[in-house]
């Protein structure tokens, strides 16, 4: 390069852990530790209903805004709560927007 050019680098860091990537906001933590919550669909002779399952995960690797959690309880496809309006609790009923 000569004095005045630009040039733009984008930086990976590869991790040798397997893992799901999710966002901080969906991470929660009482006494027993960190957990997120997943949603469940439950069918039933009224109609589905969809109900929120404590998951506990274990981290691996974290920055500001992401962080790489071990599968544990989850798999690829599974919705998790980012957002609730009310406060939540292993069993409860949501509504999916």
């Amino acid at each position: 390069m000569k004095g005045g050019e630009q040039a733009w680098v984008k930086l990976e860091k590869r991790s040798h852990q397997e893992g799901f990537i999710i966002s901080n906001a969906t991470i929660h933590q009482d006494r027993e530790g960190k957990f997120v919550y997943k949603i469940e669909e439950q069918r039933g002779a009224l109609g589905n209903v969809f109900v929120v399952r404590k998951v506990k995960i274990d981290l691996s690797e974290t920055n500001d805004k992401e962080t790489m959690i071990q599968s544990g309880g989850l798999f690829g496809g599974e919705l998790i709560v980012v957002e609730s309006g009310e406060p939540l609790q292993d069993g409860d009923r949501v509504r999916l927007q």
